[in-house]
């Protein structure tokens, strides 16, 4: 990357981490209340999505890697490792979305759509496998309880991100895959 493209590339980033953060933030405050161990229903993982599939992995992987590394500090924290499994580790695997990032550029309709869900679906499932690892470990949660609880927040999250994803990629689709 030179130039323009590098600088539109740090902006976006940061814009987005920003959003995802806000978006995180807001939606703890009126969803969380039913998870008195951490977590809610939230929407943060559509801006590191929307990377994804804007800039591919370098852009979706950063923003998450961003993402989860801030909100370590305004998170619960037990021990390093734990902390690492909560925060970095579970957003950036969101990044994994990226992989589809060519069959959701290059295809439109039903198949984007699909493409899209399919790189939510793994990364959501990643993101799972980390929280259910930390509450395993270092909350001494057996494997299934864990599984439940993370599950209860994260799959109506997987769900709302899928549709505000799709919707987001179809009505900006010049936007964002327009040469850069």
């Amino acid at each position: 990357m030179k130039g323009k493209k590098l600088i539109l590339f740090i902006a976006e980033v940061a814009i987005f981490t920003a959003l995802a953060l806000a978006l995180d933030f807001v939606c703890g405050l009126y969803l969380s209340f039913a998870w008195l161990n951490g977590g809610s229903i939230s929407i943060a993982m559509v801006p590191i999505f929307i990377m994804c599939y804007r800039w591919g992995p370098k852009g979706g992987f950063l923003t998450a890697l961003l993402t989860g590394t801030i909100q370590i500090f305004w998170g619960y924290i037990y021990h390093p490792v734990q902390v690492m499994l909560d925060y970095p580790l579970a957003y950036v695997s969101c990044g994994m979305a990226s992989l589809f990032f060519n069959q959701v550029k290059n295809n439109k309709g039903f198949m984007r759509h699909l493409y899209i869900c399919l790189g939510i679906l793994i990364g959501c499932v990643f993101r799972l496998a980390f929280a259910t690892l930390s509450g395993c470990l270092f909350f001494e949660t057996p494997f299934w309880a864990s599984v439940s609880y993370n599950g209860t927040y994260l799959l109506p999250s997987m769900v709302l991100c899928m549709i505000i994803t799709c919707i987001v990629v179809q009505s900006l689709n010049k936007l964002l895959y327009e040469k850069k």
